[in-house]
């Protein structure tokens, strides 16, 4: 398995907000991110990415267990939705690199 992985700050940086401003939702899913790009960072850095990913992978298998089809077919949907972005970001940075290259601004 490949050690390039985004962290979520690399991804999406949204401002810090005091919890007094958030909903408990906000609170929970910046607590969620924060935690999971902790594990994926410890995980690249000590090269047990696959570790993480079973461990991940069993995780995501217990909710879809538990939940039923509808949301096995909403976590998998959201996991190609993701997918789409992060090439989305991959494919827009390596445009960007190519017209400087170039000399060109990038558009």
């Amino acid at each position: 398995m490949t050690s390039h992985v985004r962290s979520c700050s690399d991804v999406a940086s949204e401002p810090e907000v005091e919890p007094a401003d958030c909903s408990a939702e906000h609170v929970a899913k910046a607590r969620y991110f924060r935690n999971l790009d902790e594990l994926v960072s410890d995980a690249v850095d000590n090269r047990r990415l696959d570790i993480l990913a079973d461990a991940l992978a069993w995780t995501i298998a217990r909710i879809a267990h538990g939940c039923g089809p509808a949301a096995t077919g909403d976590v998998l949907r959201r996991i190609g939705g993701h997918m789409c972005i992060l090439e989305t970001i991959r494919q827009t940075e390596a445009e960007a690199k190519r017209a400087l290259r170039e000399g060109h601004l990038p558009s």
